[in-house]
């Protein structure tokens, strides 16, 4: 009797573990799918002239203070930047990968990598690229998985951070330009045209030396 209640224990023990399991599985593949379709669409936004929604990937919350966060300020500063070169913008490509997704019952964080590449028309086939980490938040609301926070490594956090309108930026002639991205929003294709010359002199001082 004792031999059939421990059998019954350890198939129980393993039939919860093997639900646990399952669940998680499941839970993170439907993170992955959001996530993806996120990125997707902020691309199309990014590079859009138009205001492409992504309000349904947030949490009820964030959808409405969204204005407000850190991490929409920069995208709306980044999309201004690219409009504002868009004429000499060429062949852009984006690479998102989702890393280490951790789920706790109803809310989950997750690491994600966007790599952006792109080509100026000026710049002679060579290419720019920048590469952004995304320390991101989720919360399951109404059974399905919504963002509710994103963090990333960029630098122009704390440019826009306090900006009440992040178009004023781009008006105040006071804003710093220590960052080669606000370079860009303030003199615009010059000062990449700039740039894009002292790298091929610095590489063509390179290749005579070597």
């Amino acid at each position: 009797m004792q031999l059939k209640k421990k059998l019954f224990l350890i198939l129980a023990c393993v039939v919860s573990i093997c639900c646990l399991m399952a669940a998680k599985s499941s839970d993170n593949s439907e993170i992955e799918q959001v996530l993806n379709d996120f990125f997707e669409t902020k691309e199309m936004n990014f590079a859009s002239s138009e205001d492409i929604s992504l309000n349904n990937f947030f949490t009820t919350y964030t959808r409405e203070t969204l204005t407000t966060k850190t991490f929409y300020k920069l995208f709306l500063f980044e999309k201004q930047v690219r409009l504002e070169n868009d004429p000499d913008i060429l062949n852009e490509t984006f690479d998102v990968e989702i890393n280490d997704i951790a789920v706790d019952n109803n809310s989950a964080k997750v690491t994600a990598y966007e790599y952006y590449e792109y080509e100026l028309s000026y710049a002679d086939g060579e290419k720019s690229s920048r590469g952004t980490t995304y320390a991101i938040e989720l919360e399951r609301e109404n059974g399905e998985w919504r963002i509710n926070n994103i963090s990333t490594n960029s630098e122009l956090e704390e440019l826009v951070e306090d900006a009440p309108d992040v178009q004023m930026l781009f008006e105040d002639e006071s804003t710093p330009v220590s960052d080669p991205d606000i370079e860009r929003a303030h003199q615009q294709a010059e000062v990449l045209a700039e740039q894009a010359d002292v790298e091929r002199t610095e590489r063509a001082a390179y290749t005579f030396h070597g």
